[in-house]
Parts: C-alpha cells; structure tokens; sequence
C-alpha cells in the first residue's frame, strides 16, 4: 500500500525521520518513510499517514496551535506547486528526491529558516550536502 502524504510532508521527510519523536509516533514516521520508498507515494489533501498518529491531531486537523491547520495548508500548496504533483497523484519515492533536490534552496529559503524542527533536519547529511549546493 502506497504511503499517503500531503504536500509539505513530500520534501521535509527527505531530511526529517522522526529523531525528535520516541515512540509510536516515530516509529511511525519511519514506517511511512519506509512504505514510500518501497511501494511509493499517493499524494493527498489534508491529513495524511503521517498525521493519522500524531497526538496534535483533532477531528482530522492539525490542533497543535492557533492558525496551525491553515498555516500547514499553506506549506502542502507551496510544496505541491514546487514538486509539480496534485492531489491523488502517484509518485515514486525516488522521483520526487530528485525533484526536492532542485527545489530545495527555494523551500528552505520559504520553510525551512523558520520551522521548530530545523535542528533535527540540520542534523541530516542529505540536508547539509544541499544547503552547501548552489540553488
């Protein structure tokens, strides 16, 4: 079963695995990350394989602070635009690497500098070997 995920999920699970996150939740997004790499990505609107586990998920949207929803709806357009897919399109893992490569100083530039999981991905060589590419 392909791994669903929304938008902004599509380029920051390249970087970011869970290693803020003990637990079920963690193990959790390293399953997905392990699903999509192996039987690929349906890309959804809203709340994806990702959410479905976290404990900031109310009614099948994000509570994990005011404006948060709207804000991450914001993030998955962005990322959608940037990754050039729609909703209820299949994609191969692999595929979309090579496109968040190209896209990555503009997302970074946009999301990255202001995200509260920043460190966890600075942490991540795949991250580091593109933040020191040309964009």
């Amino acid at each position: 079963m392909k791994s669903r995920l929304r938008g902004h999920h599509l380029v920051c699970l390249r970087f970011f695995h869970g290693q803020a996150f003990p637990g079920a939740y963690g193990q959790n997004l390293r399953a997905v990350v392990y699903r999509a790499s192996t039987e690929g990505v349906l890309v959804v609107e809203g709340a994806d394989d990702v959410c479905d586990r976290c404990p900031s998920l109310k009614e099948g949207l994000c509570a994990h602070g005011p404006g948060w929803e709207e804000e991450i709806r914001a993030m998955d357009h962005a990322a959608m635009d940037l990754l050039g897919v729609r909703p209820w399109e299949e994609c191969s893992w692999d595929s979309l690497g090579l496109t968040v490569q190209r896209i990555f100083h503009c997302w970074q530039s946009q999301f990255c500098l202001s995200c509260q999981w920043r460190s966890a991905c600075e942490e991540e060589e795949d991250y580091r070997g593109l933040l020191g590419r040309e964009g």
